[in-house]
């Protein structure tokens, strides 16, 4: 039986190869609207371009999630499919992935698919490690098996994060673009987390040792 371990593109794993046999990585890219351009995070995005227009956009960015057709063709890769996506507190990403995947066991019931919603940004590349792993370890586990193994590290693992700079969220309009400017003069670094919930808590400011 063949493996896929799919991701959408905030898994920042690109030219993976996994090791355990009879397995494949494949993502499917998020799209991001800087000043009515599209970006498609993909292997040939410019990520340094990317960075300049967001930098000096004046207006918020924006983000599409992948769709239902580009999660379904990467389901149809393999007899057996875990995927994970980002939060989806933060995205349609997982519902559209949902979707596909109803479509896809429509046209063959006999695939295996589960999606498995990270309640955060950032930790996917743990989780497709660690799948990768188990695979790795466990050549003969059942797809109910694995199931349960992600999902268990999943609930068991929290992502932390230093934020340096606040001119995303001020151009959001998630905090006052005043409050911004001064945390970046300032050079003000917070610590934060992503809830069970899939939101973004800050813990307080992190402190600098000189």
């Amino acid at each position: 039986m063949s493996w896929a371990l799919i991701a959408d593109s905030s898994c920042n794993l690109r030219g993976y190869t996994p090791s355990a046999p009879d397995t494949i990585y494949r993502f499917a890219p998020l799209k991001v609207n800087v000043g009515g351009h599209e970006y498609v995070d993909d292997e040939a995005l410019d990520v340094a371009e990317l960075n300049r227009r967001v930098a000096a956009e004046e207006s918020a960015t924006s983000s599409a999630c992948p769709s239902v057709g580009e999660w379904a063709d990467r389901f149809r890769s393999a007899d057996n499919v875990i995927a994970i996506t980002i939060s989806a507190n933060l995205s349609g990403s997982y519902e559209a992935a949902i979707m596909a995947r109803d479509l896809v066991l429509e046209e063959d019931g006999s695939r295996n698919i589960f999606i498995v919603n990270s309640r955060a940004a950032g930790k996917l590349e743990l989780l497709i490690v660690a799948l990768d792993r188990y695979l790795t370890e466990h050549p003969d586990a059942t797809f109910n098996e694995v199931t349960a193994y992600i999902c268990n590290v999943e609930q068991s693992s929290t992502v932390l994060f230093l934020l340096s700079s606040y001119e995303n969220l001020a151009k959001a309009g998630r905090m006052p673009k005043v409050a911004g400017m001064l945390a970046n003069k300032l050079n003000i670094r917070m610590l934060g987390t992503a809830s069970s919930e899939g939101t973004i808590k800050v813990l307080g400011p992190a402190r600098s040792q000189k």
